[in-house]
């Protein structure tokens, strides 16, 4: 039997699933061969600002695999596809009012099917989502922050259930692309140069004696 999990409308996009199936950080899927009883019909978002998408891996998928998002069941018009988008690829979803609920979708374009959250918005009838969260880290050169992880599995019937074919992680609120490590160490310099300049005006006299 799967486990439903109703979110309370506070719940954040980064929710912690407080659940032995969708314990923190187990990224990926662990159980590779068995569906997914973990059910999810909805995220709600924690605060005022914007969807922030980051892609994480397709696995071995074959299927060309587009993820939608609705936000208050209106589609945000932004999509990410699977075999374009690059580990750690950042993507902006538009804005969010805190405790708006967020779906997302998967359409394999291979075979025509749209896979929802839960098991009875598909054909099949399968779970095609596995769903917990992520600390932060290093995803491919990207610096991701503290966010939920979200995975589908694009065969009908659940074919492999190994939830690789289109993997992300999303985060609710203002944040921007996240600087690549380089870009930190440049953005470092740049502000210690700024700082030095303003100790040299500093110690230069306000007024010169005529």
């Amino acid at each position: 039997m799967k486990k439903s999990i109703a979110l309370p409308l506070f719940a954040s996009l980064l929710l912690a699933l407080s659940i032995s199936t969708a314990r923190a950080d187990v990224i990926p899927y662990p159980n590779t061969g068995t569906e997914s009883t973990t059910i999810v019909p909805a995220f709600s978002a924690a605060q005022t600002g914007f969807l922030n998408v980051w892609f994480a891996g397709k696995g071995g998928a074959g299927d060309t695999d587009i993820l939608r998002a609705f936000v208050n069941g209106t589609d945000t018009g932004f999509t990410v596809n699977n075999q374009t988008a690059t580990v750690g690829q950042y993507f902006n979803f538009g804005p969010l009012t805190a405790l708006d609920i967020v779906t997302f979708t998967l359409t394999d374009t291979s075979s025509g099917n749209v896979w929802g959250q839960t098991p009875g918005a598909n054909s099949d009838l399968i779970n095609h989502l596995y769903t917990t969260t992520f600390s932060g880290g290093l995803v491919g050169s990207t610096l991701v922050p503290a966010s939920q992880y979200i995975a589908f599995e694009d065969l009908a019937g659940g074919g492999d259930f190994n939830y690789l074919d289109l993997q992300i992680y999303a985060k609710s609120g203002v944040v921007a692309a996240v600087p690549e490590p380089s870009t930190w160490a440049m953005m470092i310099l740049g502000f210690a140069g700024i700082g030095f300049m303003a100790y040299r005006r500093k110690s230069k006299p306000a007024l010169m004696a005529a």
